[in-house]
This record gives structure tokens, sequence and C-alpha cells, in this order.
């Protein structure tokens, strides 16, 4: 169930559905690492995790397992956080904690922008046209 709700998120053009299944697959992952929590929205702090999973993607991780395509968008995401400015403080107490973004477009450049802003840190609002 996993791997093609994972697709869906990947290959869609719809927002609402790339928001949709990510939300799912979140909540799937979390009910793995934690089965006796309330679940959270993926974007709420989560007290008690794992202190291996330094970033989201890595909860996503452990239920999607090797499948070729994800384990190759997990290298790219694992190479660039391997960088000096992500080390020791990720996500929520990045550089920019504290600091609120809005990213217009979610087309590549907007995705890319929005992702970086939110390793580092910052609050990210995203909007799309469609």
């Amino acid at each position: 169930v996993a791997v093609p709700l994972f697709e869906t998120f990947r290959s869609t053009d719809d927002l609402g559905l790339a928001f949709a299944s990510f939300a799912k697959l979140y909540h799937m992952a979390m009910k793995k690492v934690a089965p006796n929590k309330e679940l959270q929205p993926p974007w709420a702090p989560h007290e008690g995790m794992d202190a291996r999973l330094r970033f989201p993607y890595q909860l996503l991780d452990k239920l999607l397992g090797n499948n070729w395509k994800i384990k190759s968008i997990w290298k790219i995401l694992d190479d660039r956080l391997g960088r000096p400015e992500y080390q020791g403080a990720p996500c929520n107490n990045g550089r920019l904690k504290g600091r609120r973004c809005l990213v217009v477009g979610a087309g590549p450049c907007g995705l890319r922008s929005a992702i970086e802003l939110r390793l580092l840190g910052a609050s990210v609002t995203l909007v799309e046209q469609r």
C-alpha cells in the first residue's frame, strides 16, 4: 500500500492529491514508530520522536523500504543534508528558527525553496495558483 501511495505523491500534478497522499503516508509511518500515540499532522512538533530521525523524510524511509525510486530520492536528500549548514540543528532548530516565509508557486524552484527554508528552520507557507 505505501509504495503505490508514494508513487501517487511523487508523480501527481494535483496539489490536493499530493497533500492527501503525503499526509496518509506520514500517518502510516507514525503508526509504525509510535503506535499508541495520538496522530498529529506532519507539521506539528512531535515530542519523544526517535532522535535518529533528524528530518521528516527519514520517517517515510522506514515505511517504504527498498524501492529504487524512493532510495534515489533519499540519496539526493542525504547528500544535501550532509552539508555543514544543516548539521546539529535541523528543521525546528535551524538558523532560520522563528522566521516565517511565503513561497509563491509550487513549481520546481518554489518547492526547492520551500524545502530549503524549512530544513533551515523557517516556518514556510507555500501557495500555488491552481
